[in-house]
């Protein structure tokens, strides 16, 4: 059984931040679902996206990937929607973001991220005949939820885990991970990466396989991660996963210069340099267009968490005609998202998830027992 280490880096990070649109309490931007500006009076679905998405609504992963989801149902439905960015992430400016999308006509608030969850406690309760939907809301595990709201997490750690697997079977074994932040949506990614390595790893009896990981700290392009990126692979890293946002471009260019394989993550990344090996990713179009269609359609289902998954059709790998790999086939794939969703050998009620474990040091802990890699958490 490997040790997991944990390694102390003196990073001295400088971020350059873009100017970001703003919600309540001040004043907010929109687009309709033509993608447009236009005015927030009147629209029928009103999208909340939190402060620290610094790249707004044009992030290039998930906001991004919702809003054009949903506009695209707007198109499809004669619907309208716009969207509001809260000032700061604050329960109250998430309150008071959600408040003025009602007072402007919003039948619909459709919010995202765990930064909304302390105002989905209360919110929905006040406002009955509004429909609530809510997607990676962590931190209402366990709430009672308000019978206008529907509370969506995706298995993010399901499609990190089949990219992990893969990893293993293409033949990497010194490989690294940067997320984003120390959150638990993020770290559902990178976790279920960690942990599909060693589960193939295990099966397949592969000994010296050994993972770096990393926090970028940062969700936007900038030359320091690009430059961690680069220094890895120059020290032999042969793979990295990456599920920084925009920031997984610095991690594509640096794989780019090296010539080196890189996963995507979020979105299918397939287009952003040619040694992208592949994606792992949610569909969340599926699961935005489906809540959406459950309001107008009469089927919506209120005071509900739901976790979709592998088997929901929803965590999975880009498309396979997007693959750049040279071992692993797609039948071994299609075998493994089948496993995968048939919970073969308790894969996917055995992983941990950031219900199990708040914070990196706590996953650690819980890997350390069943780990057969080597986990380098570099701080």
């Amino acid at each position: 059984m490997k040790k997991i280490r944990l390694l102390s880096v003196l990073l001295i990070i400088v971020l350059i931040l873009p100017l970001a649109a703003c919600g309540n309490s001040g004043s907010n931007s929109s687009n309709d679902a033509n993608g447009g500006t236009g005015s927030t009076t009147g629209a029928n679905i009103a999208f909340i996206i939190p402060a620290n998405q610094t790249l707004g609504i044009n992030d290039r992963a998930w906001i991004q990937n919702i809003w054009e989801a949903m506009s695209e149902f707007c198109a499809q439905n004669s619907k309208t929607c716009t969207y509001y960015q809260a000032v700061d992430d604050s329960k109250q400016s998430h309150v008071d973001t959600y408040e003025l999308a009602i007072q402007n006509g919003a039948e619909v608030v459709f919010s995202c991220g765990n930064e909304a969850a302390d105002a989905l406690k209360e919110v929905p309760w006040d406002y009955p005949d509004v429909k609530f939907i809510s997607l990676e809301a962590f931190g209402l595990e366990g709430m009672q939820i308000a019978p206008n709201h529907r509370d969506i997490i995706t298995d993010q750690e399901q499609a990190g885990w089949l990219a992990g697997v893969a990893a293993v079977r293409e033949g990497y074994k010194t490989l690294g991970v940067i997320p984003c932040w120390d959150l638990p949506t993020l770290n559902m990614w990178s976790w279920g990466y960690i942990q599909g390595l060693n589960y193939a790893a295990k099966k397949y009896n592969i000994a010296g396989i050994s993972v770096r990981h990393h926090y970028a700290n940062s969700a936007s392009a900038n030359p320091e991660t690009q430059a961690l990126a680069a220094s890895w692979y120059s020290d032999g890293v042969d793979c990295i996963q990456c599920n920084t946002a925009g920031g997984n471009n610095s991690v594509i260019a640096a794989a780019t210069a090296a010539n080196k394989p890189v996963f995507g993550a979020d979105s299918d990344e397939y287009a952003e340099g040619a040694t992208v090996i592949t994606s792992a990713v949610v569909d969340r179009t599926k699961v935005t267009q489906e809540a959406l269609a459950s309001v107008y359609d009469g089927t919506f289902e209120g005071g509900v968490e739901l976790w979709p998954g592998a088997k929901e059709g929803v965590s999975k790998l880009a498309p396979w005609e997007h693959a750049r790999f040279t071992v692993y086939t797609e039948e071994q794939y299609e075998q493994d998202l089948a496993d995968l969703s048939n919970d073969v050998d308790g894969i996917a009620s055995d992983m941990i998830t950031p219900v199990d474990a708040p914070d990196i040091d706590t996953f650690l802990k819980l890997m350390e027992p069943v780990s057969v890699i080597d986990i380098i958490h570099i701080k």
